[in-house]
Formats: structure tokens, C-alpha cells, sequence
């Protein structure tokens, strides 16, 4: 079997969706699958090792004009020259307000936003790669749209098998008002001219019959997954000493990852954690906008900055109690929650919506509580935590083993996926 997977955001790009295709991309390829991934090239800020498996090959080329210009400009600014952390997005001063400001305006001028620059560049080399390389299947990875601007054109073009993942609703709360129509039409066209849509929720399945009339059976759940190729992860390097976590007065909340005004407030537990003695959060990911509210709970925070996956996901297993805040949408399921599953320990989920999936699926497991996000629900639940560690009965609450989740680590959803993509290619053999 041989997969074309178009990915824009692919290592070592952190993202959500680059984190996704990494994992299914070795899964798939640990198969005896070959995967050639095409993806850019990119100014590497992050500097993290990414192994590969030898079945999977990565084509990178030219971003686009803007991008690659950003990358240049980066290179020679002198923080970048000087700081070992990835610039935060208050890291530059007026030289980053200027970078926002252009790519703002160069999303209103390209459709879905700036990144669809690299279509003509991309498409060049991705019929290269057909003619070399005769793929079974072409699957695009959204977002960026252009790896779903890409997969029409490809379908339109060969003919050939494509599977388009929607982790990501197109028209999703956070678009812009006017980007809705086009992005309620692009997700049109995809969920018609696809062969198979990937969804990581089957809320995701519900809303995209009620959108599209897709039927049921042409959407695949691929959840998101956690990490077995690097256990123990209690191995790898922390980003703090661990007797910074080992102090058996302090309650220690980790959260990795990025907190939203609009849609996964932190606020509430900010609240809440202010109020409770004994209890302290550790938050490694990037604090822009939140200084100031980081800043007032003094000690009671360690922020660590925006540190690398491997870093965090080692961090996560030395929590007391792993923070999760929920969307406000509820046809997704954050990724954070299953690459949480592979820490093994107690989740607390701050929920919006009594339907948010997350919330059945924690008590399905036994693997943590989830709460509204609501400072005072918050706080009466931080004091049972935070009594129930003191004398240590926290962990015998709840269900933590690796083998209790086991369905959901990025090997098991590789298995799915595969299967998948077999039967994809077998009926299009076929007809």
C-alpha cells in the first residue's frame, strides 16, 4: 500500500494536527505501508527530534513567499539569535505586531487564509510524487484548507482514492463572520467528492449529516491518541527538577498546552486556585494574554513557557492532577485529553455544556472528574483533590492503568486507519 498524505502542518511544526499525522503516519507506516508525506519547508524555531519510521518518507518545498520571508526575517532577528525558547507571540515587540498585522490582512486576500500560498508550489511537486511514486491513496490532513484545496484538485485530476480529515471542522465557532459562507461551501464540497471523511468525535459524524447530509457510514472516527513509542516517558528529561514536583504539601496541577478567552477560558480555575491553599498549577505552553492573571496567583504558578512535546509529555506524568479545559463547541474532543490517557494520572475536565463528550467519556473510564467551569465548583473540587493527595488516597480513586486506555493510544488508531485505507483501496480496485 502506498499513501500520499498532504500535510502542511507536519514536524517539526508542535500543532495539534502536525502531532496527529505524525503519530498515524509511523502507525501506518509501522504497517508496512509506504507514506510519502508532502509538507513545507519550514524555519525550524522549535529544534525537536522527530524519528521516523524508515517506510516514511517526507517532501518538503518552497511555502510561499510570505512564510519563507518570515522564516528569513527570523533567523536574523536577535532574540531569535539568542533565546532558546520559541518566541512567544509577545516575543518581538513591534517586528511581531508587524508579522500579525500582514498576515492578518493576506488572510482576508487568500482563501481559507495566508498558507494557501503554497498550493502552486505544492501541486507541482505533488504530481511529481504521482508520477514517481503511483500512490493507492492521497489523504489531506485539515487544516490549513489548502491541504483540502489540494486533495479537490487531486481528486479532480487522478481520480484516485482520497480520504480528507476533517479533524477540524472547516466552518468551525472560531471562523471568521466573513469566511463563514465560503467555509460552509468548501466543507461541502469535501464531504461530497471525498471517498472517506476522518472525524476524531461521533458528534463530529452527527453534525456533518446535519450540515451536508453525509451519510453516517462515509465518516471514520480517528480519535486523537497518546504516545507508547516512548514509554516509560518517566525516562525523558524534565523541563524543571523533580524535587520542583515532589514537595508532598502542594497539590501540583499540570496543564500543557494553550488557554483561549473565547473558547477554553482559564479564568474560572485561575479563580478557584487563588482561594485553595495547598494547591499549585504548572503551566508549560504559551501565557500571552494571561500574563497578568498567572502573575497575581504568585506562587501558587510555575509557568514554564512554551517547552518541547517530548518535554511536556514527560511533565505529564509527574502531575498530581492534570488540568483539562473543555470547548465550548461540542462536536470535538480536545487531543490533550487523550495524550493525557498515556500519563496515567487523575484528569479533572472543566466543561461548558453537560453533553460535552469528554464528560461521559472520563466517567466511562474512571480516569478523573469533570466539573463545570465554574470558579466555585472548581475550588470545592480542588479541596477534595488536594485532601484526598494529602492522605494519599488520591490515585486508588480513580482507574489509571496503560491498559485500561489502551483502545485509545495513536497505535490503536493507526490499526483503524489502516484497516481502513485497505478497504478504501480494495473497493475502488473493485469498481
Amino acid at each position: 500500500m502506498r499513501i500520499l498524505l498532504i500535510a502542511y502542518e507536519f514536524p517539526p511544526i508542535p500543532a495539534a494536527q502536525s502531532l496527529r499525522w505524525y503519530y498515524l503516519g509511523n502507525a501506518l507506516a509501522s504497517r508496512g505501508a509506504e507514506v510519502d508525506v508532502l509538507t513545507v519547508r519550514i524555519h525550524d524555531l522549535w529544534g525537536e527530534e522527530w524519528p521516523l519510521h524508515p517506510n516514511l518518507s517526507v517532501h518538503r518545498c518552497f511555502p510561499g513567499p510570505f512564510v519563507a520571508l518570515s522564516g528569513w526575517l527570523r533567523d536574523r532577528l536577535p532574540a531569535t539569535q539568542t533565546s532558546p525558547e520559541p518566541p512567544t507571540k509577545n516575543g518581538h515587540g513591534i517586528a511581531e505586531i508587524i508579522y500579525r498585522r500582514l498576515r492578518r490582512g493576506l488572510d482576508h486576500l487568500l482563501f481559507p487564509d495566508v498558507r494557501s500560498e503554497w498550493f502552486p508550489f505544492a501541486w507541482r511537486r505533488l504530481r511529481a510524487l504521482v508520477t514517481q511514486r503511483r500512490p493507492d491513496l492521497i489523504i489531506s490532513s485539515h487544516e490549513p484548507g489548502v491541504d483540502l484545496l489540494l486533495g479537490l484538485r487531486a481528486k479532480q485530476h487522478w481520480k484516485m482514492p482520497w480520504i480528507a480529515d476533517l479533524a477540524d471542522p472547516v466552518l468551525a465557532p472560531y471562523t471568521p463572520r466573513w469566511r463563514q459562507a465560503a467555509d460552509h461551501l468548501l466543507e461541502r464540497k469535501v464531504c461530497q467528492r471525498a471517498d472517506r471523511i476522518l472525524v476524531t468525535a461521533h458528534s463530529m459524524v452527527d453534525l456533518l449529516y446535519q450540515r451536508h447530509q453525509l451519510p453516517p457510514e462515509h465518516s471514520i472516527v480517528i480519535q486523537q491518541g497518546f504516545s507508547t513509542y516512548h514509554s516509560p516517558l518517566k525516562s525523558l528529561p524534565l523541563p524543571l527538577p523533580p524535587q520542583a514536583l515532589n514537595d508532598p504539601n502542594v497539590l501540583n496541577l499540570v496543564y500543557t498546552g494553550t488557554f483561549y478567552k473565547d473558547f477554553r477560558n482559564p479564568d474560572p480555575l485561575f479563580q478557584a486556585i487563588h482561594q485553595t491553599p495547598g494547591v499549585r498549577l504548572v503551566y508549560a505552553g504559551d501565557s500571552s494574554g494571561f500574563e497578568t492573571e498567572l502573575a497575581a496567583l504568585g506562587e501558587r504558578a510555575l509557568v514554564l513557557g512554551r517547552r518541547k512535546h517530548w518535554e511536556c509529555l514527560s511533565l505529564q506524568t509527574q502531575a498530581s492532577v492534570l488540568i483539562n479545559i473543555g470547548n465550548r463547541q461540542t462536536h470535538q474532543i480536545p487531543g490533550k485529553i487523550f495524550e493525557y490517557f498515556g500519563a496515567c494520572r487523575p484528569i479533572l475536565h472543566l466543561y461548558y455544556d453537560p453533553s460535552d463528550p469528554v464528560k461521559a467519556l472520563l466517567e466511562a473510564l474512571g480516569r478523573g472528574h469533570s466539573i463545570p467551569n465554574e470558579s466555585a465548583i472548581i475550588r470545592s473540587n480542588l479541596h477534595n483533590l488536594r485532601d484526598a493527595f494529602f492522605e494519599g488516597r488520591l490515585d486508588s480513586t480513580f482507574k489509571l492503568s496503560l491498559e485500561a486506555v489502551s483502545a485509545f493510544s495513536w497505535d490503536a488508531q493507526g490499526e483503524k486507519i489502516w484497516i481502513n485505507c485497505n478497504n478504501i483501496i480494495n473497493s475502488a480496485a473493485d469498481s
